[in-house]
């Protein structure tokens, strides 16, 4: 599998600078998918045992960086390395993307994602991460609205910037809060086209297709609704294909 990560990044473009383990395999992830849903069942392998010392042999991909993200998964992987990372960004002003990633980090490494997410100035999550994040911060059952609120006014250190939470929820309007220079909160709600049942063929990728589209529009120094309108028609193209692909003209 690692052969594979390897060739699909670079016929990509992709440069990826892995950390290679020679005793243990590649991770992987085996999805279940019935009737629109879909479950997952990971085996993290050699993602568990991601080395500080590669990331302090690699710093100067970071230097060289306009942007920097993370999912929340790298809390197992190497969570030292993790705070490391925001911790540079904190540093050198550089802005840092932070993804709640899923449920269960919620429930079993709270403190460590609040952690990471003190350093964040753009999050991402889904709804069922959203109301995970509400019963951890003991607010369960708490509009989706507030929880982005919540988000965005939790404990940040590089107060150079302000945080953009952004919280999507599948057919639902995607909710985008941030800070204004007041230090009020913005709110704003996004429709989602309606796609017909029949169209939809595997929701698997559909988050992580609308935070690249996200991210691609925000490095081109796009308004928040071309950031948001991309990520909402990548998303979409998606859900109709099976797998994580999308159409080579998307």
């Amino acid at each position: 599998m690692g052969e594979v990560l390897e060739k699909e990044t670079a016929s990509s473009g992709v440069h990826a600078n892995f950390s290679k383990d020679d005793e243990t395999p590649t991770g992987t992830c085996a999805v279940v998918v019935v009737g629109k849903e879909r479950s997952l069942c990971a085996n993290i392998a050699a993602a568990a045992k991601y080395p500080t010392k590669h990331l302090e042999d690699s710093m100067a991909y970071l230097e060289k960086a306009t942007f920097i993200y993370s999912t929340s998964f790298f809390i197992t992987s190497n969570f030292e390395a993790l705070i490391k990372i925001g911790k540079y960004c904190a540093e050198n002003n550089k802005p840092f993307g932070y993804n709640l990633s899923a449920v269960f980090l919620l429930q079993f490494f709270k403190d460590q994602l609040m952690e990471a997410l003190s350093y964040s100035d753009y999050t991402f999550a889904n709804e069922d991460e959203a109301d995970a994040f509400a019963k951890a911060m003991d607010q369960e059952g708490a509009d989706r609205t507030k929880v982005a609120e919540m988000i965005v006014k939790s404990p940040k250190v590089n107060s150079k910037r302000n945080r953009v939470a952004v919280i999507t929820q599948g057919p639902l309007p995607v909710i985008v809060a941030r800070l204004d220079d007041k230090g009020e909160v913005e709110i704003k709600n996004y429709e989602v086209p309606a796609l017909e049942d029949e169209k939809i063929v595997d929701t698997n990728g559909a988050g992580d297709a609308f935070v690249g589209a996200f991210l691609a529009k925000l490095l081109e120094e796009a308004s928040f609704d071309e950031c948001v309108d991309a990520g909402i028609k990548l998303s979409g193209m998606i859900v109709q294909r099976s797998g994580a692909t999308f159409p080579e003209t998307a």
